[in-house]
């Protein structure tokens, strides 16, 4: 299925592969940005898409980055294979810390069990939050591959679920501004 691409790109910013056993979360997209596992966390002990995986306590186990993957000021793209193995309440794939709030979240959402794509539209807590859903509750036990897309031109967002996108959302922000 063609696609058009319409800014500029210079790589991956942020590739962690967790396929190995140390808690040393490395990079391996060349941009160095390394993160730091906090627990409960438990590298390499399932089998992943391609190798190892990490298993995140559902009590409160993830991982920080050492900076910004991403401007979510402008056009970005973030994604992630994703496996729950259990539908109840929120669960954040990815995300990227603002001051006050996440520049974005990608995930499952706690009220409807539905994979979601998050902005909010200022770094507030009382923000109104532009999402795009998936069709169905986010299947347990399988992997999943996520795709966030905010373009930044067409003032959109996207979910890709499996590859395949959702209806994008109008993003409303008045103020743009980077987590």
């Amino acid at each position: 299925r063609p696609a058009t691409y319409r800014a500029r790109t210079d790589g991956a910013t942020l590739w962690w592969r967790f396929n190995d056993s140390s808690w040393e979360v490395l990079d391996s997209s060349g941009a160095v940005n390394s993160g730091t596992a906090y627990f409960p966390m438990y590298p390499g002990s399932t089998t992943g898409v391609s190798g190892q995986a990490f298993i995140l306590d559902p009590a409160g186990g993830y991982v920080v980055s050492s900076r910004a993957a991403v401007d979510t000021s402008s056009s970005f793209t973030v994604s992630a294979w994703v496996r729950t193995d259990n539908a109840a309440g929120s669960q954040v794939a990815l995300s990227q810390k603002g001051t006050t709030v996440h520049g974005f979240s990608l995930g499952r959402d706690a009220g409807t069990g539905k994979w979601a794509f998050t902005m909010p539209r200022s770094d507030s807590t009382g923000a109104v939050l532009d999402s795009v859903l998936s069709d169905n509750a986010g299947a347990t036990g399988v992997y999943v591959h996520l795709a966030g897309v905010y373009d930044d031109a067409a003032d959109t967002i996207n979910l890709f679920v499996n590859g395949a996108p959702k209806t994008p959302v109008t993003r409303l922000d008045t103020s743009e501004w980077s987590a």
